[in-house]
């Protein structure tokens, strides 16, 4: 997989266009989207995916958290079978929330470069 640079992640989860929450502020919107990418497009390299990185995963996508963030992680990234469905889970869901409230905003974006950057997995 390809592995897309800091800078053009930055670019595309351009931070203006997203709501600050009562709780995150819209530059902490964009670091969760470019780490979410950089570690996806790390082939899921387990060390990058850090306690910050699966509790907002885990509010975000429907999803619900595990036990911890290990069973997350086998559940959702441990091989590329279980990749694929994770790009599939994303891409064929609605996103819900007022992104006052919710990442729903950035949910949208990581669809968005899933279906251009991810989907031929």
């Amino acid at each position: 997989m390809n592995r897309t640079s800091v800078a053009d992640l930055e670019k595309f989860f351009d931070p203006i266009r997203y709501s600050a929450t009562k709780w995150s502020t819209r530059e902490e919107k964009q670091a969760f989207a470019v780490a979410l990418v950089r570690f996806f497009e790390s082939e899921c390299n387990p060390n990058l995916f850090r306690k910050p990185l699966y509790t907002r995963l885990s509010n975000c996508f429907g999803h619900i958290a595990h036990f911890n963030r290990f069973g997350f992680y086998a559940e959702w990234f441990s091989t590329p079978e279980r990749r694929e469905d994770w790009v599939a889970y994303i891409c064929s869901r609605p996103v819900y929330g007022d992104p006052t409230w919710t990442f729903s905003d950035v949910e949208r974006d990581i669809v968005l470069y899933a279906r251009s950057n991810w989907r031929t997995l």
